[in-house]
């Protein structure tokens, strides 16, 4: 039993912080979008973006910035990487999480966490199908596997 209360009471020395919980989006009057925190602190104020394509802004949030287009921004509003647009909206992700960015022109792959997994360096690219996407760059046409490795197929 001592042991027990022991191990308890050191718990939280041991166990790390959890990270910063989830920005919900709110929208004001004025129909602009923002985030707050679950305290109710605006993060992301009023106004900085023209629309808000995330609801709950866990790792990163897209939204819509008049002079960018659709991009993905961190906890602190910068820009990560810019949507491969689809349908007005940005690419949904595959069943493992995984969707198409841009950055200067090129295509590369996200996670749902917003890391980029493959950089950008095709000029287009297929979404993944199972594990593997077809990828353009330059005049060759082949595929990848999510590793960025190109495969036969």
């Amino acid at each position: 039993m001592k042991l027990f209360l022991a191990l308890l009471i050191m718990l939280p020395l041991v166990v790390p912080a959890q990270s910063k919980g989830p920005l919900l989006i709110t929208i004001n009057k004025k129909e602009q979008c923002g985030y707050k925190d679950s305290k109710g602190k605006m993060v992301v104020p009023y106004g900085e973006y023209e629309y808000c394509f995330t609801d709950t802004f866990q790792h990163f949030a897209f939204v819509a910035d008049k002079d960018s287009g659709i991009v993905a921004i961190d906890r602190k509003g910068k820009v990560l990487f810019h949507a491969y647009v689809l349908d007005n909206g940005p690419d949904p992700q595959d069943a493992r999480g995984f969707f198409r960015i841009k950055i200067g022109g090129m295509t590369g792959f996200a996670d749902a966490d917003g890391r980029i997994v493959i950089e950008p360096v095709y000029n287009d690219a297929e979404s993944f199908m199972q594990d593997s996407a077809k990828v353009y760059q330059g005049n060759d046409v082949f595929y990848i596997n999510r590793k960025g490795e190109r495969i036969r197929k």
